[in-house]
């Protein structure tokens, strides 16, 4: 490894990364059992969430790989910073095209504007990295990272707060059966 003292930080945000990206399953299981939004919704709000707490499973990897160079490592992290940017394009275009949500500002800051900066902090950690700048760009990747994995868990909590609220209108709008009320005579 090339920077050992960063090994702990980012074996330990790696895991929490690793546990989230499980828990983004069960989320996701939850949507598509409550019948809630359309798949395109999913694409744009669910899926980069559980992509987001993946790349940061694999930011954490990345760094902790025993690289020959440095030079391979800004390689690694520049084509994951150009890489994360790229499918964040993807997310704003299906943000943009889905319509069984509509988005407000906090939605665009926390499921777009956010995970680019976060990707072009990583690209920019890289930059430094060649720079030569090592303390600096470590300490900008690790900010891009932990901010992907801040934006992650936001959104997961969004989601969960989008399902508990969408069953319980369900569940509002439902018409009890008489047969099955037990308040009801004979």
């Amino acid at each position: 490894m090339l920077f050992p003292a960063w090994e702990t930080f980012y074996i330990v945000l790696g895991s929490a990364a690793g546990a989230l990206t499980g828990l983004m399953f069960v989320v996701v299981a939850l949507i598509a059992d409550a019948g809630i939004g359309t798949e395109d919704a999913v694409h744009a709000y669910g899926t980069p969430t559980v992509v987001h707490f993946s790349g940061v499973l694999v930011l954490s990897m990345i760094l902790v790989v025993p690289w020959a160079t440095v030079f391979q490592l800004l390689v690694a992290l520049a084509v994951f910073g150009a890489a994360g940017i790229g499918y964040m394009l993807i997310v704003l275009r299906r943000a943009l095209r889905q319509t069984s949500y509509e988005p407000v500002f906090e939605d665009w800051l926390f499921y777009t504007a956010l995970p680019i900066a976060a990707y072009l902090t990583v690209l920019v950690g890289s930059w430094l990295l060649r720079q030569q700048r090592t303390t600096a760009g470590l300490f900008v990747t690790a900010a891009g990272s932990v901010l992907l994995l801040c934006v992650g868990i936001r959104n997961a909590w969004d989601n969960v707060i989008y399902i508990a609220i969408g069953r319980r209108e369900a569940d509002k709008t439902k018409t009890p059966r008489p047969d099955l009320n037990p308040n009801a005579g004979p």
